[in-house]
């Protein structure tokens, strides 16, 4: 589920843009993401969360409270395609303006349907995690779905 007060989305290539108390519900992974900015492209599955975003998961008998200046959430296959791109590269006199090259993929970056595929989680600037168990407190956090990880520095 989607809440917004603005949503830009482009079908053509999967990019969706939100703005204004976003909350994605998961029921699937059983997450809770609110944030003031959250920009995702369907084709790489890739996310990127701005604007005092925070990360609820929720457990059986606990939950872990995750909060950054800046979260990402991406495939592991892509996590080595990842680039930063200048979109104004073609505008003369202007500054560069940077984004992330995932957000912009086209649909040969898609999965196969029923593909279960692992992602990782990257936050960024004033981390701070907490659950009933564990706190920790760092610049950046990697969060590996694969073998379930936290990766702090």
């Amino acid at each position: 589920m989607l809440y917004a007060q603005e949503a830009i989305y482009n079908k053509l290539n999967g990019y969706v843009k939100t703005s204004g108390k976003v909350i994605i519900i998961d029921t699937e992974k059983k997450t809770v993401l609110r944030a003031g900015i959250v920009e995702f492209n369907e084709n790489s599955r890739f996310m990127l969360a701005t604007v005092n975003p925070k990360l609820i998961t929720l457990a059986e008998n606990d939950s872990l409270f995750l909060r950054a200046d800046t979260m990402m959430s991406m495939r592991i296959r892509d996590e080595k395609k990842l680039a930063k791109i200048n979109i104004n590269k073609n505008k003369k006199g202007e500054k560069p303006l940077y984004a992330y090259n995932l957000l912009y993929a086209d649909s040969t970056f898609r999965s196969f349907e029923n593909e279960d595929e692992k992602e990782i989680i990257i936050a960024h600037v004033s981390v701070k995690l907490f659950s009933d168990s564990m706190q920790a407190v760092c610049d950046s956090l990697i969060y590996n779905q694969n073998d379930s990880s936290f990766t702090l520095f």
